[in-house]
């Protein structure tokens, strides 16, 4: 499988003339893309998903004049944005569109972390801080961020997800309980519904810290990276007891008073050769509500991470793994956040909502939007000075999505990758709106394997042109049942 998208008038010189040359005069859309494989194209329209397939003989024949297509189908080819009435500017309205969309998102996504402390030395971790050097958030830090949260979500018709990690944030719990109870208790201080979710390793997880958890309804997600053998490896706990048993026993305490878990996996060179027999094993032995399978890293300072796996040579593995787990039924996040906006035809414009719609709480009273920018210190404030809307810092971070940055606008993968993760981005360019090319060519290789899986799955019989319907495209969710309770803050990925 590979990344190749190719521009329709790249591939077919004589396609202006035909659709110019059709009944009133027609243009192709300039969002158009192709993708070819075993003698089909697809077309694909990335601004409203727009979808169509060809036999590639048809086709050339169709736009060498030696074929014609029937009104109806031509109309579908109109009614989906792949045809386009000469006069019509309907690409630039549908963009701006989207762009406003993007830029007039709210706060619906809260990041808490109460300490950078963690009882791991994970070694593909970017962020732990050196020794004498972890910081805890207090109370009254909590209280004010929390406070300032509640102020600025001002959208009171949908919920707000709070996600509490660190660092390991079973050592600042205390913290954890109070923002627990501000958020979710007998006088919550939000107007609107909040989900909680937490982040943890598991180590020193107690049965009184589990009777909270559950008293709030908590999502909690362990990290795990496989077997034993493979996930404590990489994921050194400082006891000198293995990781994995250490979450093993939290899931154990957990599910046994009914909370609901997921699975964090990260994929590296550590799993990524037994990839599917890892999260195989960790479903045969586990019963996770859902799993994450994160195929990128932070990078390591200004370098890659050293347990970064190549994308392109990586990616067969990867797929092997999701198919597992969709088999399974078991919703996988990181893919999941490329189907759904597929599937249900909704761009994803922010796949990571930092870019002006999350709000990130750390130690010392910082307020942010991005987690993995405070340990280098840069775009945190006070809780009193945090931008507003109508400020540069604000409108900066807000136009970080996949249709306004320069080289994601014009990229097939514009509204199912989201644009991705912009730290990454900043470290690989040193620019926010730039990209990083290695998650580029997985994001564009995915939307490949998602259209011709669609394809491959398709039950109704084949015609030429063959427009797949919206019910069609769900068989790509395969067993999974799309359960908000099996999807733990889904406020951070805007495809509802």
């Amino acid at each position: 499988m590979h990344d190749d998208f190719i521009r329709i008038e790249n591939l077919f010189p004589h396609v202006t003339d035909w659709a110019d040359s059709s009944d009133k005069g027609y243009k192709w859309s300039e969002n158009l893309w192709v993708s070819q494989k075993d003698g089909w194209i697809a077309l694909y329209r990335p601004l409203n998903l727009g979808l169509v397939y060809f036999k590639q003989d048809f086709f050339e024949e169709l736009i060498n004049g030696v074929h014609t297509i029937t009104k109806d189908r031509l109309t579908k080819l109109i009614d989906e944005g792949i045809l386009i009435p000469a006069n019509d500017d309907r690409d630039r309205r549908e963009h701006e569109n989207l762009i406003s969309k993007a830029r007039s998102g709210v706060f619906r996504f809260i990041c808490i972390l109460p300490t950078t402390s963690c009882d791991l030395n994970c070694l593909y971790c970017h962020q732990r801080p050196d020794a004498g050097q972890e910081r805890y958030m207090t109370t009254e830090e909590a209280d004010a961020g929390l406070d300032k949260c509640a102020e600025v979500c001002s959208d009171k018709s949908k919920p707000v997800d709070i996600l509490i990690y660190g660092g390991e944030p079973l050592q600042a719990f205390p913290v954890c309980q109070r923002i627990f109870a501000r958020a979710c208790g007998d006088k919550p201080i939000f107007s609107q519904p909040v989900r909680l979710s937490f982040t943890t390793s598991g180590i020193g997880l107690t049965e009184e810290q589990v009777a909270v958890l559950v008293r709030y309804d908590v999502f909690v997600i362990i990290s795990i990276d496989g077997m034993p053998e493979v996930n404590d490896r990489v994921r050194r706990s400082g006891d000198g007891r293995s990781s994995f048993r250490h979450a093993s026993e939290a899931y154990n305490l957990l599910k046994k008073e009914g909370v609901r878990v997921g699975l964090s996996v990260t994929i590296g060179k550590h799993n990524i050769d037994t990839l599917s027999e890892q999260v195989e094993f960790l479903l045969n032995n586990f019963e996770p509500n859902d799993i994450g399978l994160n195929a990128f890293l932070h990078r390591r300072g200004e370098g890659i991470n050293p347990f970064q796996v190549n994308s392109r040579s990586a990616f067969d593995q990867f797929i092997d793994a999701f198919e597992i787990t969709r088999e399974r039924g078991v919703y996988a996040e990181q893919p999941f956040r490329r189907l759904k906006p597929f599937v249900f035809r909704q761009p994803l414009l922010k796949d990571c909502s930092s870019p002006g719609e999350r709000l990130v709480l750390a130690p010392g009273g910082l307020m942010g939007f991005c987690d993995s920018c405070y340990p280098d210190g840069v775009d945190f404030y006070t809780v009193e000075e945090f931008p507003g809307r109508d400020q540069e810092e604000y409108l900066k971070w807000a136009s970080l999505s996949s249709v306004e940055m320069p080289q994601c606008r014009s990229c097939p993968a514009m509204s199912v990758c989201g644009g991705a993760c912009r730290y990454d981005a900043l470290k690989a360019s040193g620019r926010y709106d730039g990209v990083e090319p290695e998650r580029c060519s997985f994001e564009k290789t995915f939307l490949n394997w998602t259209i011709w899986e669609l394809f491959a799955l398709r039950k109704s019989r084949l015609s030429d042109p063959y427009f797949p319907q919206d019910e069609e495209r769900r068989a790509l969710f395969g067993n999974v049942m799309m359960h908000e309770q099996n999807q733990p803050f889904t406020a951070g990925s805007y495809s509802e």
